[in-house]
C-alpha cells in the first residue's frame, strides 16, 4: 500500500514542502482527508497527516488543542544548546501552549494591546530601507528558489526590505543598515535549531543578537508600553519581550515558510510573467498576496500536535490505522490550501485549485494563518475569539509586510526601466 514511507525519512519541514504532492498521491483529498506519515524524523511512531481543508481546520479549530510542550517543530527543546532561547522560555513558549490555556490568551492580549502593527491599522506607504537602492533591487540575481529552501537563497536586499518593513509596521522602528544585517544573521542562526541543528557557538551568537534587539525594541514607545503593561499584570516583561521577538523573527520573518520566502517566491513568479501579473498585483495587492500565500508553504501550523482521542480510520489507500490519545499528529496547510473541495470551483476540480487566480472564490478561506482569514476578521482583535480560537497573531501584519516588499521591488524595477521586469 502507498504511504509516506515512499518519500521518507522526512523532517517536518520536508513533509511541509512536499505536502501537495503527498496529499494528492496518497489520496488525502476526499474521504477523511488523512494520509499515513511514516519515518518522520524525531517523531517516534507512524502518524496521520491531515491533508484536506476540513481535516486541517478541525485540528486548528479544536478549542482544547494541545501541543507537546517539549517538542518544538522538529526538536526536543531539552537538547537545544544554551543561548538560542532565553532561560525560562520553554517548556511554556507561547507557540506551544494549548489553545485553551489562559496564559496563552493573556500573553496574546499583552502583545495585541501594545504592538501597533498587529491590527489592520491605517494605510502606511512603504519605505525603502537604508543601504538598498533602486539599482540594487532592479539588478538582483533572482535565481530559482525552492519553497522551504534556506535563507541563503534569498538576496540580502529582499531580506533587508522585509525586515525593515516588518519592524517599521510592527513597532514603528526604522532599523539601520547594520541592524538589518544583524536581523538577517539572527534569523539564519535561529531557524535551523528548530530541526535540531544547533551548536554551542550558534547559541552564544543568538543570545548576543537577541539582547541587541531586546534593547532596540525596549527603547521604542511600543516597547515601553509593552514592558509597563506586563509589569502591571505581574508578568516577566523582559522574558515576554524576548518571547515575542523570537516568535516574530522565527515564525514571521526568517522561517523557510515566512514573510521572506513568500515575498521572494512572489517576485520570482512576477518576473516570469510580468505583463500578466504586475497589473493583477496593482489591481488588488491584498488579493494577490493572499493567493500567493495559498500557493506557497504558509505557516507550519500545529506540527506536531497531541492527538486528543483514540480513533480508528480507513485511509484513501485502503489502509487502516488507529491513532491513540497522546500520539503526535501532523497537518499540511499547503495541502489544505489546494483542496479542490474548497478551491476547485463549481466542478471541484484539482487543476482549477492549482491555478493562480487572485480574488478567486473562497480566497478568504485559506488556512495559511491556521484559521480561515474570514473567521480571523470576525474577531474583535488579534487575541482570538470563539469563531477563530487559534490563529497566527501576525496575520494582518504579514499580509501588509509582503505587500510592502512587492510594492517596493516592483516600483524599483519600473524606475530602472520596463525591460528590467
Amino acid at each position: 500500500m502507498r504511504d509516506m514511507s515512499l518519500f521518507g525519512p522526512l523532517t517536518i519541514i520536508d513533509m511541509t514542502i512536499q505536502a501537495r504532492d503527498l496529499c494528492e498521491y496518497l489520496g488525502g483529498y476526499g474521504g477523511n482527508g488523512l494520509v499515513l506519515a511514516v519515518d518522520l524524523v524525531n517523531i517516534p511512531h507512524n502518524s496521520l497527516m491531515r491533508c484536506s481543508h476540513a481535516a486541517v481546520k478541525e485540528i486548528h479549530y479544536n478549542p482544547k488543542l494541545k501541543r507537546p510542550y517539549h517538542f518544538f517543530i522538529g526538536v526536543n527543546t531539552s537538547t537545544v544548546p544554551a543561548g538560542y532561547f532565553p532561560e525560562g522560555l520553554f517548556p511554556r513558549f507561547i507557540l506551544q501552549l494549548s489553545t485553551d490555556d489562559p496564559e496563552r490568551l493573556e500573553r496574546r492580549d499583552l502583545m495585541v494591546g501594545t504592538i501597533p502593527g498587529l491590527s489592520r491599522g491605517p494605510v502606511q506607504r512603504p519605505k525603502t530601507p537604508p543601504g538598498v537602492s533602486v539599482k540594487t533591487i532592479s539588478h538582483l540575481p533572482f535565481q530559482s528558489y525552492l519553497p522551504g529552501g534556506n535563507l541563503f537563497h534569498v538576496p540580502f536586499p529582499i531580506k533587508a526590505t522585509a525586515g525593515f518593513c516588518l519592524f517599521r509596521r510592527a513597532f514603528h522602528i526604522e532599523l539601520t543598515e547594520v541592524q538589518l544585517k544583524l536581523l538577517d544573521e539572527w534569523a539564519t542562526v535561529l531557524t535551523p535549531v528548530a530541526m535540531g541543528m544547533g551548536s554551542i557557538a550558534g547559541g552564544t551568537r543568538a543570545s548576543e543578537i537577541a539582547t541587541i534587539f531586546h534593547d532596540i525594541v525596549s527603547e521604542s514607545d511600543a516597547g515601553k508600553k509593552f514592558l509597563a503593561r506586563a509589569a502591571s499584570r505581574g508578568m516577566d516583561g523582559p522574558l515576554r519581550m524576548r518571547e515575542m521577538l523570537i516568535a516574530f523573527v522565527f515564525a514571521g520573518y526568517g522561517a523557510p515558510i515566512g514573510i521572506i520566502s513568500t515575498a521572494h517566491q512572489a517576485i520570482l513568479k512576477i518576473k516570469r510573467d510580468s505583463k500578466a501579473l504586475v497589473p493583477l498585483f496593482k489591481q488588488d495587492p491584498e488579493a494577490f498576496v493572499i493567493e500567493m500565500l495559498r500557493h506557497t508553504l504558509g505557516a507550519s501550523g500545529m506540527n506536531p500536535f497531541a492527538v486528543p482521542e483514540t480513533k480508528s480510520y480507513v485511509l484513501g489507500t485502503g489502509r487502516k490505522f488507529t491513532e491513540t490519545v497522546g500520539m503526535y499528529g501532523t497537518i499540511a496547510i499547503w495541502g489544505a490550501n489546494a483542496d479542490p473541495e474548497v478551491f476547485g470551483g463549481p466542478s471541484k476540480d484539482l487543476s482549477h485549485a492549482k491555478e493562480f487566480i487572485p480574488g478567486r472564490e473562497n480566497a478568504d478561506r485559506v488556512l495559511s494563518f491556521a484559521a480561515e482569514l474570514r473567521d480571523i476578521r470576525q474577531c474583535p482583535n488579534m487575541t482570538g475569539c470563539e469563531v477563530a480560537p487559534r490563529f497566527c497573531l501576525g496575520a494582518e501584519l504579514a499580509l501588509k509586510v509582503i505587500e510592502d516588499v512587492l510594492s517596493l521591488v516592483l516600483e524599483s524595477m519600473e524606475m530602472a526601466g520596463a525591460d528590467e521586469l
